[in-house]
Formats: structure tokens, sequence, C-alpha cells
């Protein structure tokens, strides 16, 4: 494993084992998914939104359902991969390098009786602890900006793929000719190592050796998102800062916010793309 995959694997682990981070995301977010959210309905709850992102990735797919064994790449707090398996009748494997929300997902799967259905793995995708053709699908919501290796990542997904599987994800991403000075707070917010790029994404899977199913742009949906973060978090501030420390609420309204500026400047972009594996 390469130096920058290390660094990166680190970073995200201590950014999602924080206490802060961990409290952030529950009374925001909601405690189900720390996911971007779709908006489409008016008045929509944060948590609701990102329901309905579910929803819209897994209608990209075209083989979910109680015959299939499905691999959350990044799993966060598990309501992704409960929604799926609760809906479409999936097997789930929520892979996370966090051991704090992989435990605490793990308790609300017992709760909502999903505890034999999902199983928790710590790892992380650079390195994926599943045998090769394990798995019908692989899917990940804004995980792989942590990523150290994309080319790496992509390849390992190929592997646990059984032919014919499917792999789709939502990232958010830089632009090409995005300058490295207005992406730098954006990944200092995060520990982030670098962003990926819609065309670096096809390049690497399609090296991998997947056929690209399409890309779908919904960058629209991303600023939405997190302008309706920044204006919760901020209009929230007193009370969270009962249990979250002041330099992380600043630092976190000021990194959400660059993720507002990012995109409405053009910098920054967010969607899902959609790869088969041959068979």
């Amino acid at each position: 494993m390469s130096d920058k995959t290390k660094d990166a694997i680190k970073k995200s682990t201590d950014y999602y084992n924080s206490s802060d981070t961990d409290t952030y995301y529950r009374k925001i977010w909601g405690g189900e998914s720390i996911h971007v959210g779709i908006f489409d309905k008016p008045g929509i709850s944060i948590r609701d939104a990102a329901r309905h992102a579910v929803t819209y990735l897994a209608g990209r797919l075209n083989t979910l359902g109680p015959k299939s064994t499905l691999v959350d790449l990044g799993c966060g707090f598990g309501g992704p991969i409960r929604q799926l398996v609760s809906e479409y009748g999936c097997r789930g494997i929520a892979l996370n390098a966090s051991s704090l929300e992989l435990e605490a997902m793990a308790k609300t799967n017992n709760t909502e009786g999903l505890g034999d259905r999902i199983k928790p793995l710590e790892g992380n995708y650079e390195d994926i602890p599943l045998n090769d053709a394990e798995v019908d699908i692989a899917w990940s919501q804004e995980a792989f900006l942590h990523c150290g290796d994309r080319a790496r990542l992509m390849r390992e997904v190929f592997r646990i793929l059984r032919p014919g599987g499917e792999f789709v994800f939502a990232d958010p991403m830089a632009t090409p000719t995005a300058p490295r000075e207005v992406l730098q707070p954006m990944l200092d917010r995060a520990n982030l190592v670098s962003f990926g790029t819609v065309d670096g994404y096809l390049a690497d899977a399609k090296a991998a050796g997947f056929v690209d199913k399409g890309y779908e742009d919904r960058t629209e949906d991303f600023l939405t998102n997190y302008r309706t973060i920044v204006a919760e978090t901020r209009a929230r501030h007193n009370e969270l800062k009962q249990d979250i420390s002041e330099a992380f609420l600043e630092k976190i309204e000021d990194g959400m916010q660059y993720w507002v500026d990012g995109g409405e400047a053009g910098h920054m972009v967010w969607g899902s793309f959609h790869f088969v594996k041959p068979d």
C-alpha cells in the first residue's frame, strides 16, 4: 500500500472517529445518513432528502433484488444499506474504516431486525477484505473523495464483483480547471488528500475493465443540499455548541460554505456513475 493511500486512510479514519464529527452528523443529518440528499419536494427534511438520493441511485441498477448481494463501500451510519435491504430484499455488506460508525450501525441494524441481513466489515476500499467475484453490486455515496489511489480502487471493485455485476456511486468532484487555492480549504475541512474528476473516474474504470453505462450530473442537487446544511448548522449553532467544540463548528460551517461557493463558481460538480463488469 502506497504512502499516499495510507495517508488518505488515516485522515479519513481520524475524521470520522472524532466525537465532534460523529455528534455533528447525527444532529444535522438525523443519524441515518451522512450523504448528499435530493431535495425534490418543498420543505423536505435533510434526513428524507438523503433517502430520496438512495432511491435515485438504486433506480440506476438493473439487478438489485432478493437474489443479489450488495456491498456499500464507505457505509457511514448505514442508513442507505438498511434502506436498500429493507426495500429491495438484497443481502448487504457494509464496509467502513471507522470503527465508531460501524459499531453504531450494527446496533441500529439489530434494533431494526436487520442484523442477520447486513454484515458489518471494517476495512478500506483500496484493499477490500472480500474474495474475488463475491458480490453482485458495489455501491458508494460520497466516500471515494477520501481515496488516495482511485485507480487501485477501481481495480479492487472490479475484482470483488461477479461477471455481469454492477457498480454505482456518487461523489463530489473537482473540475479540471479548478484552482488549487480554491480546492485546498475544502480538502482541509474534511481531511482529504485530493478530489477525483469525472474524466479521471471514467478513465480509471475503463482501465480496470468496466463498461461505462453513463454518468449523470446532479450538481444542482449538491448545491441545494449544502445550502440547506449551511443554513441549518448556522441556525442551530448555539444548540450544537453544547455538545460540539466551537472550533469544530466554525471549521465545518466554513467548510460547508466552501462546497457551495465551489459549486456555484463551477469548480465542483456532483453526479453518479454506473459501470458493469463484463460477463
